[in-house]
């Protein structure tokens, strides 16, 4: 298998990209392909319609859901540390999810359901797999219309975020029906909002405070300056319970992890 990259692949790449930018939708883009030592990056366009400057390769974009991943590596410092694992049902901590009910088809109403066939386990909130999540075929059906009316704001558009503490928003989710059976497919973006309730409570601490002090300074990344520490002698993640009512927006689920976090 030969390596690196060619002149031709390069062009390649550029001509594509090149399609995209301009009266074709985008004022400019800048990417990166590498193949081996082999590194190529292409800056097209400018920053904006009507603006002169080349884009730079240095360009500073927005990043959206970029709390995903930050929410995942939490969930596998909690598992790498026993305090949760994959297979767990996540009803263990999020009891709302303890007995949930499946639509019988997409189309259905909200009260024509089956029962759950095995209970939603934490690798299935991280795989996106729990049963819950955006819709990628013409609607409206009525869970939609459910979904909107509860403000959950994690089947349409994110923003404003909706105005609910972690445990008002997963009462809210559990309050409706899943879409499919736990498991059985995979459907975009709610799962990293579970995820950030079920982070709170099996580590006993808001999602914000924990990423700040826990997953921020064993990964590596920075420690954001804004974020406080737990106090000191905080109880084991298996044996802390999550704080009632809590409203730090930052750390909250539907601010900080999936369809709300951008």
């Amino acid at each position: 298998m030969r390596g690196g990259l060619t002149k031709k692949d390069t062009e390649a790449l550029d001509e594509t990209l090149a399609r995209h930018v301009g009266k074709n939708g985008l004022p400019g883009l800048v990417a990166l392909v590498a193949r081996g030592d082999d590194v190529h990056v292409a800056a097209l366009g400018h920053k904006a319609f009507g603006d002169p400057e080349p884009i730079g390769r240095d360009a500073i974009f927005r990043i959206a859901s970029i709390s995903k991943p930050i929410a995942g590596v939490a969930a596998m410092l909690l598992i790498q540390d026993g305090a949760m694992a994959l297979d767990d049902p996540i009803d263990r901590w999020l009891p709302e999810f303890a007995a949930p009910r499946v639509l019988r088809h997409l189309d259905s109403s909200l009260d024509d359901t089956v029962p759950a066939t095995r209970p939603i386990t934490v690798e299935d909130v991280l795989s996106f797999h729990f049963g819950f999540g955006s819709i990628m075929v013409p609607g409206p059906f009525p869970v939609q219309q459910a979904e909107s009316e509860l403000g959950l704001k994690t089947l349409g558009p994110p923003w404003p975020p909706p105005d609910l503490t972690p445990d008002q928003w997963i009462a809210r989710l559990a309050s409706l029906p899943l879409l499919d059976q736990p498991g059985s497919r995979w459907r975009y973006n709610t799962g990293a909002s579970v995820a950030g309730v079920l982070i709170q409570r099996v580590a006993g601490a808001p999602l914000g405070r924990f990423c700040a002090s826990g997953s921020s300074s064993r990964s590596g990344w920075p420690t954001p300056a804004s974020a406080s520490r737990p106090p000191s002698g905080t109880a084991s993640p298996r044996s802390t319970p999550p704080e009632p009512g809590t409203t730090d927006r930052a750390s909250s689920t539907a601010r900080t992890a999936g369809g709300q976090p951008r």
